[in-house]
């Protein structure tokens, strides 16, 4: 009698600590049916605002006619004869010239079920399948600053099928590119291209933001903006998720435009403006040189067409 108290706590199918723990409980109930996944294309606007989407589904949904049986009447299943009521069929099949392998597959009649209906017995609304087909709207919630590959689920409204509980639909949002900003968490990123004058003396321009609203953007005129530098509006970045009253920042990064040529009558002007410029001493010896516009040739594909023509002067010479 101790000897079989203790095969109890021991390999045995009873496991005390996993019982406590709960990882010895077997689930109850049917199981789940398998998850949906979709893509659901998203524009930044709509993440900065807000979006409602109606996506129509296709679905299978137990047959009312038949509560999910398949039959009109009780007892109207019987054996499969393809397979014999296992649900599965031994095939052949070719894998070399001559050389044939077993393997097993669904039996295409009862589809892996192991019986079938008569004919005469089938529910007409589902045809047998005791499931029918459903269409259904479902609406979207894009709520303010969601991400890309943020996922939406809605549980429970996949296909389902006798014994097996509804899967669910999972979107999954794909940001789409936007024209004008770019979005790095929860900031927004522009690229912000001006003259030289602008960088010089200040600069003014209005921004159209994701929501429509129109900003009036003013830098200080004593400010002087360097090729690639950022500056920041508080504020006007993007929502934060579940707390859409506070927002990121909004970033600009410019570019200048500097202009190709300057007459040498401003250039003086300029002179007597800008700081002046540092003082060269050119010795008797040393030689000097004009900056001329560059035409760049990359070496290495010279390099490389100097030794195809090598190869191609050395075939010529073996093959006489």
């Amino acid at each position: 009698g101790g000897g079989g108290g203790g095969g109890g706590f021991g390999g045995g199918g009873f496991d005390l600590f996993d019982m406590l723990s709960g990882r010895g409980r077997r689930p109850q109930g049917p199981p789940k049916g398998k998850t949906v996944r979709h893509g659901l294309n998203t524009t930044l606007g709509q993440m900065y605002t807000g979006a409602k989407r109606k996506i129509r589904i296709t679905r299978t949904r137990i047959c009312k006619s038949c509560s999910g049986k398949g039959t009109t009447k009780p007892n109207a299943w019987k054996s499969c004869n393809k397979c014999g009521g296992h649900g599965v069929v031994i095939m052949q099949r070719e894998v070399a010239p001559g050389y044939y392998a077993q393997q097993r597959a669904y039996c295409p009649r009862c589809k892996g079920e192991g019986k079938v209906i008569e004919e005469k017995y089938k529910c007409k609304p589902c045809n047998g399948k005791m499931v029918v087909s459903e269409k259904k709207d479902l609406t979207i919630h894009i709520d303010k600053g969601m991400r890309h590959g943020q996922k939406i689920t809605f549980e429970g409204e996949s296909d389902e099928k006798p014994g097996v509980l509804p899967g669910d639909i999972v979107f999954i949002l794909q940001q789409q590119k936007h024209e004008t900003f770019e979005r790095d968490g929860n900031n927004l990123v522009l690229l912000k291209k001006i003259n030289l004058s602008q960088a010089l003396t200040g600069l003014e321009f209005t921004l159209k933001h994701l929501d429509g609203r129109i900003i009036k953007i003013v830098s200080k005129k004593s400010d002087v903006i360097r090729p690639g530098q950022l500056k920041q509006v508080d504020n006007e970045g993007m929502p934060i998720y579940k707390d859409p009253f506070e927002k990121g920042h909004l970033y600009l990064k410019f570019e200048i435009d500097f202009p190709s040529k300057i007459p040498e009558a401003l250039s003086d002007k300029l002179l007597k403006i800008l700081p002046p410029k540092p003082k060269v001493v050119v010795l008797e010896d040393e030689e000097s040189a004009e900056l001329e516009e560059a035409v760049y040739e990359d070496q290495r594909e010279r390099r490389k067409e100097a030794y195809d023509e090598d190869d191609e002067q050395g075939g010529g010479g073996g093959g006489g």
